[in-house]
């Protein structure tokens, strides 16, 4: 993937968008040299996290930021933090408060004759004052921070950060859970976040969790609550060590929530293992996520699917008078 030219003297992403006082605004990052194509932060349209995760999130390693994408509605979060994405995909049905998004010219129409030109590790290289533009069909089968996901799977990214997903309405958070499962059985991890909670999902693998501003894990004892959940029919193998309650080779299923809230203990981080299933797991803003891997990841040509470009083959829009 191509470097992204220089954001500005702070290495900001610039917006001319407005606060909720209906002030302009922007949200410095890290000086980048270019886009880590590997990972990506996308803003969806939930509960808006604070301007100082958005710039935890998008700090740069290495001296390169992560890719960032505005998944509809999440376009407003990305503006009030003072953030313009390098892209904004959906169907424009969250967007109709938001002013002024004409000055973004759309760069790729997709519709039902059109079809998705991505291919993996690869993407549009843009100024600092365009952001690829993405219009999606509105009476599409997939949600647009699906698309958002499937589109920059398609340029590389492998791990995920998820903001604005918690929150808000259940349907959506239940929805971006289901996400975050389907990027871990491809090998890959995201990660939702808010101010207070990080939820994830683990697949065939193994996770450490690490301290936050180098405290100790006992540190944050007792209100630092550790919960983990199977969300295949039946986890094998799922190890818990560094926690009040251990687990040791067992089997857990999503008919039981027997492993939530659990605590740090001592000055271990917490590791989670699951030999073979999908776990849930869910950590306080006091943690972060320090290492994962999965095995699901030793397969490349794996994937979360395509962007979706028709309108539905379940769409009547005549005969509703048997629902």
């Amino acid at each position: 993937m191509t470097g992204m030219p220089d954001r500005g003297e702070h290495g900001r992403i610039l917006t001319d968008g407005i606060g909720p006082d209906g002030t302009g605004h922007t949200c410095a990052i890290p000086r980048s040299d270019g886009i880590d194509a590997a990972r990506c932060v996308i803003m969806a349209a939930g509960t808006a996290p604070s301007d100082q995760l958005v710039r935890e999130c998008l700090g740069a390693v290495s001296g390169r930021r992560p890719l960032v994408v505005a998944a509809d509605g999440g376009f407003v979060i990305a503006r009030r933090a003072g953030i313009r994405p390098d892209a904004l995909i959906g169907d424009g049905d969250s967007l109709a408060r938001l002013e002024r998004l004409s000055a973004y010219p759309v760069q790729q129409q997709v519709s039902p004759s059109s079809s998705s030109t991505g291919t993996a590790g690869t993407a549009r290289q843009t100024s600092p004052q365009a952001m690829e533009r993405i219009v999606l069909s509105p009476q599409k089968d997939d949600i647009d921070l699906v698309c958002a996901a499937r589109w920059a799977w398609l340029r590389g990214a492998r791990e995920f950060t998820i903001l604005g997903a918690l929150g808000g309405r259940p349907d959506m958070s239940l929805a971006a859970i289901q996400l975050a499962a389907r990027i871990s059985q491809a090998g890959g991890m995201a990660v939702l976040r808010s101010d207070d909670w990080s939820l994830t999902a683990l697949t065939d693998g193994t996770l450490r969790l690490g301290r936050v501003d180098g405290r100790t894990c006992a540190d944050i004892r007792p209100v630092s609550p550790i919960s983990v959940l199977a969300l295949s029919d039946t986890c094998t193998g799922v190890t818990l060590d560094g926690l009040l309650y251990t687990l040791d080779d067992a089997t857990m299923t999503n008919t039981s929530a027997r492993w939530i809230s659990n605590e740090p203990v001592h000055d271990a981080d917490p590791h989670i293992s699951v030999e073979e299933g999908t776990l849930a797991v869910t950590w306080p803003s006091g943690l972060r996520l320090a290492a994962w891997q999965s095995r699901r990841a030793e397969h490349p040509a794996a994937s979360i699917g395509k962007v979706d470009t028709t309108v539905s083959a379940n769409l009547t829009g005549m005969n509703l008078g048997g629902i």
